[in-house]
């Protein structure tokens, strides 16, 4: 759901296991916005999508409100300060699992957390190459500050 709504905003989302409990989806941006815009853009969209999809997410982030078995679309990874676990670290947990990009495929086939690990993620990335090579290159960058004045002058309009 997330990669669809970020598709059909032109966005070449990429998505990494967390090494932990969740995935982290990517979006590569032209540089330029404030990390204010990048929360704001984050937030509607989690707002959004939690109020579309009640039932399988929810973007409320106390977890003493929060309606359990719903999916965190966490748009606070993105505030000012927020620390994420960097591609193929390896996570202090018992399986020394390592934080992973995966293909959209991969997450459709419910690839799980505890599937990459230290002891098999160097042959997969010797296998697969680095599926994270979209992330540092120049093109195909969303021009997230033009996104944003388009969707501002269309909410004018109305």
């Amino acid at each position: 759901i997330v990669r669809d709504a970020l598709k059909t905003l032109g966005m070449q989302p990429l998505v990494k296991t967390s090494g932990s409990k969740g995935m982290h989806v990517y979006v590569p941006i032209v540089r330029g916005p404030v990390q204010k815009a990048v929360w704001t853009f984050a937030k509607a969209l989690a707002v959004e999508l939690a109020s579309r999809h009640p039932v399988l997410m929810t973007s409320e982030y106390r977890v003493a409100k929060r309606a359990r078995g719903r999916v965190l679309v966490d748009y606070n990874q993105n505030r000012w300060g927020s620390t994420l676990a960097s591609i193929y670290s390896v996570r202090p947990r018992p399986l020394a699992t390592v934080s992973t990009p995966l293909t959209w495929a991969e997450v459709a086939g419910r690839a799980r957390t505890e599937d990459f690990r230290i002891d098999n993620v160097p042959a997969r990335v010797e296998a697969e190459g680095d599926l994270w090579k979209p992330l540092l290159a120049p093109r195909g960058r969303t021009d997230l500050e033009k996104l944003l004045q388009v969707k501002s002058q269309k909410s004018k309009v109305k």
